[in-house]
C-alpha cells in the first residue's frame, strides 16, 4: 500500500505541471506581478535605445550642417554678425553723407 500513496503523490505532481508554464509553478498574483515587471522594464530598455539612437542621429546631423555652415560662411554668431551690420550702417550713412554734400 506504501507504494500506491507514493505513486498516486507522484502522478499528481506531474498534472500540476502540466498546467503549468514551463514547469515552473501556476502563475499568482506575485509572479505575475514580477512578470509585468520584466516586460515592463524591457519595454523602457527598448525606448531607451532608441532614444539614444536618434540622439546620436541627431548629433551627427547637427555636426554635419554645422561643417555645412562654416564652410558657407555662416556660422558667425549673432554679436559678429550685429558688428559687421553696425559697420555697414555706418558706411552707408558716410556715403550718403558725401552725397549730400556734393
Amino acid at each position: 500500500m506504501g507504494g500506491g500513496v507514493k505513486e498516486s503523490m507522484t502522478t499528481s505532481r506531474a498534472k500540476s505541471r502540466r498546467h503549468s508554464i514551463d514547469g515552473r509553478t501556476p502563475a499568482s498574483g506575485p509572479v505575475r506581478a514580477r512578470d509585468h515587471k520584466k516586460l515592463e522594464a524591457k519595454k523602457l530598455r527598448k525606448g531607451k535605445n532608441n532614444a539614444e539612437e536618434d540622439l546620436d542621429s541627431l548629433k551627427t546631423y547637427y555636426k554635419k550642417l554645422r561643417s555645412s555652415m562654416r564652410t558657407a560662411e555662416l556660422g558667425k554668431m549673432s554679436e559678429q554678425w550685429r558688428q559687421e551690420i553696425q559697420e555697414e550702417k555706418i558706411r552707408a550713412d558716410r556715403w550718403e553723407k558725401k552725397f549730400q554734400d556734393a
